[in-house]
């Protein structure tokens, strides 16, 4: 008898593996409650396998690749290694496999303020964060303790007028913030969230200008290009279109600077090229994020030197240059097609 289906029943790589077999005139419906799982580096999934009509059945448990991923004979598979790996589950003359995708599980620490002005003798606390979720321990260290110490639980205390920078050592990896003392601070700590932001066109994330002791200050936030990346009276930050620009965040006098970096969402294979008289060019558009191929994409080419399919095969007609365009989601996409003249003799 042999294996008759696999289909996925549930998102996230849940899905339910079916085998059918017969016995004295009646049928059983296996089902395997995985068919397909993606899973970082110690991480513990449990196969079952189910029967409909239900009767009792021994299922033994097997891997292709046990560097990848182990199975118990209970069913409990653990993920071993970065790699893929097929899980059998076998049961009479039923097979049911499940795919096993292994990878290392990175982790993003972050430090609640990246950039301080304090007064001397203020002070504030630097608390690190890691997600997913674990434990570390951070080590903290002073450039220059005669301008702001720092004690063993992230305590940052304005000493003397200058710059120093303190670094947070997670083990992992080593976070830092850059603590400016001044005497027009007075007794108070600002703090802003992040000094530089990275994102891709569309998304958005809040700046965060902290004073403290808790006081009531005019906090304002200003973009210095709009059209890059604009922000809120709250400090939202959208990102707008690809470029550079700056936040500038102020409370009392205080100002901050966050570099921003904006990344096209939507790429295109090629900006330029430069073809002869009947040499073709295949254009595609890719999500920046996953490099996943984009739907749907609208072609045109603005003259006769080149054509453009719909599925955005570039064809070189006459010597010349044209401009072809990708229009995806709200943005236009440009590539410079050159079409070289032959060559004499």
């Amino acid at each position: 008898m042999r294996l008759k289906k696999f289909f996925a029943a549930f998102l996230l790589c849940a899905a339910l593996v079916l085998g059918l077999t017969a016995c004295a005139g009646k049928s059983y419906t296996y089902t395997l409650n995985y068919a397909d799982l993606r899973m970082s580096v110690g991480q513990e999934q449990q196969l079952t396998v189910t029967v409909d009509p239900g009767k009792e059945f021994d299922v033994t448990y097997e891997s292709s690749d046990p560097s990848v991923a182990t199975v118990s004979p209970e069913g409990v598979v653990k993920a071993v290694g970065e790699g893929s790996a097929s899980v059998t589950a076998q049961t009479g003359d039923v097979t049911l496999v499940c795919s096993v995708t292994v990878h290392t599980l990175q982790y993003m620490y972050s430090l609640n303020y990246g950039a301080a002005i304090l007064g001397v003798g203020a002070e504030l606390t630097l608390e690190p964060s890691v997600q997913p979720i674990k434990e570390f321990a951070a080590a903290y260290e002073s450039s220059d303790a005669a301008v702001a110490s720092v004690s063993a639980d992230g305590t940052v205390r304005g000493v003397s007028e200058g710059v120093a920078v303190i670094t947070a050592d997670v083990g992992d990896t080593v976070l830092t913030c850059e603590v400016s003392v001044s005497a027009q601070a007075s007794h108070y700590a600002y703090a802003l969230s992040d000094r530089s932001l990275d994102l891709y066109e569309g998304a958005e994330q809040k700046l965060t200008l902290t004073v403290l002791p808790e006081k009531q200050a005019d906090v304002s936030f200003r973009s210095s290009d709009p059209s890059v990346a604009a922000v809120d009276e709250e400090g939202n930050v959208t990102a707008v279109a690809e470029g550079r620009t700056q936040i500038y965040a102020e409370a009392d006098g205080q100002r901050f600077v966050c570099e921003v970096n904006v990344r096209a969402m939507y790429v295109l294979n090629y900006r330029s090229a430069e073809l002869a008289a009947g040499d073709t060019l295949q254009l595609a558009v890719t999500n920046a994020i996953d490099g996943s191929d984009v739907p749907g994409v609208r072609y045109e080419s603005s003259g006769g030197a080149v054509s453009v399919s719909e599925n955005g095969l570039v064809t070189a007609l006459s010597q010349g240059t044209a401009v072809v365009t990708a229009q995806t989601n709200g943005r236009t996409l440009v590539c410079v097609v050159t079409v070289m003249a032959e060559e004499e003799g």
